[in-house]
């Protein structure tokens, strides 16, 4: 399995599938019959309607290191990359970085303060403001670099802002991740599109191409993804399928003979 289509999605019992990526949903329609749609991404669309954009004074580069998950470990010596980003050049520097939520959970960011490097987090990911929080971060910084092409990538070239993927590559050991082998595993080895950002972006970069800003827009389904009004009838019909569904039904008569049976006792005990 590749991690770009994750196993846990082709089990998965809703009727449709979203993917940023038309590749992938072009992936997805050679492996089964569910359907599957483009989807416009919506950071950008958070990002436009709230009107943030690169401030006229940004100034440095903001660092998105390797993080780790609940189920998988980033096991790379921390310090070392440090260093490397201590050394880019004067137009990079001064560096901030940019830490997730379970990285500053295990005191990641106490060795980035060691070396007097400002840290910033978006906080969880699932939090509603979350996407808010991360386009307040970004937008104060000329550049943006990681060691690894994550979706802050995406993000950032979208928002005018060039990408370097730089310095000591990321060592990833999956725990309990079903949609992985456990042990140590390289993402460049699992997911083409992964070699391909990654060539597309390694080294110093101090513009965005026009071959990085197609790629980009695609990828966000900023070309393809289907109109609002699209969306709205995709996910209505989801719904109803699921109100239809046999599950639904079992769940709706569970409950309506427990009502049954609450009413006849009460009955008795009058």
């Amino acid at each position: 399995m590749t991690l770009g289509i994750m196993k846990q999605e082709l089990e998965s019992g809703a009727p449709y599938q979203f993917y940023h990526s038309p590749s992938l949903v072009k992936k997805w329609k050679e492996i089964t019959k569910k359907e599957a749609f483009v989807l416009y991404s919506p950071y950008i669309y958070c990002r436009k309607r709230l009107g943030i954009s690169r401030s006229a004074n940004a100034k440095g580069t903001i660092a998105f290191p390797a993080h780790s998950t609940v189920d998988i470990d980033d096991i790379l010596d921390i310090e070392v990359y440090i260093k490397q980003l201590l050394m880019l050049p004067r137009e990079f520097q001064p560096i901030s970085v940019c830490l997730y939520y379970s990285d500053i959970k295990k005191n990641q960011h106490k060795i980035f303060q060691k070396y007097n490097i400002p840290v910033y987090t978006a906080g969880y990911y699932f939090d509603e403001r979350f996407a808010e929080r991360l386009y307040n971060i970004l937008k104060n910084f000329k550049y943006a670099t990681s060691n690894v092409a994550g979706s802050y990538l995406y993000y950032a070239v979208e928002m005018g802002i060039p990408f370097s993927i730089f310095g000591q590559k990321q060592k990833l050991f999956n725990k309990s991740d079903p949609n992985l082998d456990k042990g140590e595993f390289d993402p460049y080895k699992l997911s083409a599109l992964h070699r391909k950002v990654h060539k597309m972006f390694s080294g110093l970069q101090t513009k965005i191409t026009s071959e990085q800003k197609e790629f980009i827009e695609i990828n966000l389904g900023l070309k393809d993804g289907v109109k609002p009004s699209q969306l709205r009838h995709i996910l209505f019909k989801a719904l109803f399928k699921w109100l239809f569904s046999f599950r639904v039904f079992s769940l709706v008569a569970k409950l309506l003979r427990k009502l049954v049976k609450v009413s006849l006792l009460q009955k008795q005990q009058d």
